[in-house]
């Protein structure tokens, strides 16, 4: 098994998680908080529709905007890639793996396997940091899980190139440049000013603020709809 020494850390949400172990492995000393507050992580939108089972919230923003606003505001460069072949992202990952470079990847959640059953739903917007592999498994760094885990070639595979909506199409990244001098309190104010603009100004009446207004009036009337 070739295994890349990484310090694997829960986290809250998934994808800053991810981003900030794969900048610390790197050399970058940042925390969680930090990397969810600077990249205005702080969200929550309510919806309802004819074409939802039931009311959905979501309490982040959308899916890739922690790694690109850290790159804006840090000045940290990404490699980005994702693949029309599935076997050219297998490929890429697998010779970035036998670098020793720890990639993160997108999946669907689903097939987690090493998490519980029950709380695995089809998500394609998990990220996860891969860290090692041989011919059968990946070893997996997942924030939800407590320790590195196993997960076979196929289940990875059909993770990263599931169809669907928002399909991961094998997308991966990693640091490929970190400035030596950060000015954090400049990224923070920044970071600060766009999350609140974006819970207090968005003129949409189920966003920010008013969504969670009326996330409180109507969260009465789910036993309803059940």
């Amino acid at each position: 098994m070739k295994e890349i020494e990484f310090e694997h850390k829960m986290a809250a949400h998934c994808e800053s998680g991810t981003v900030t172990a794969i900048l610390n492995h790197n050399g970058l000393e940042i925390t969680e908080p930090m990397v969810f507050g600077i990249a205005s992580g702080i969200f929550f939108g309510y919806f309802e529709s004819s074409n939802f089972p039931f009311p959905m919230f979501i309490v982040r923003n959308k899916p890739g905007s922690i790694r690109k606003n850290i790159s804006k505001r840090l000045g940290v460069k990404f490699y980005t890639k994702d693949f029309k072949k599935q076997q050219q992202g297998i490929d890429e990952l697998n010779s970035l793996i036998d670098e020793c470079l720890p990639v993160a990847t997108q999946v669907d959640f689903y097939y987690m396997k090493f998490l519980p059953e029950y709380v695995r739903t089809h998500m394609n917007v998990h990220f996860v940091n891969i860290v090692g592999r041989n011919e059968e498994n990946y070893l997996v760094s997942d924030s939800y899980h407590r320790t590195i885990a196993e997960l076979d070639v196929e289940t990875l595979n059909k993770a990263r190139f599931v169809g669907g909506y928002m399909a991961p199409k094998g997308f991966l990244f990693y640091p490929a440049y970190i400035p030596e001098n950060i000015d954090f309190e400049k990224a923070i104010i920044k970071g600060i000013k766009k999350a609140a603009y974006n819970m207090t100004k968005l003129p949409v009446p189920f966003i920010g603020v008013k969504g969670i207004r009326k996330f409180a009036r109507k969260v009465k009337t789910w036993p309803e709809l059940a």
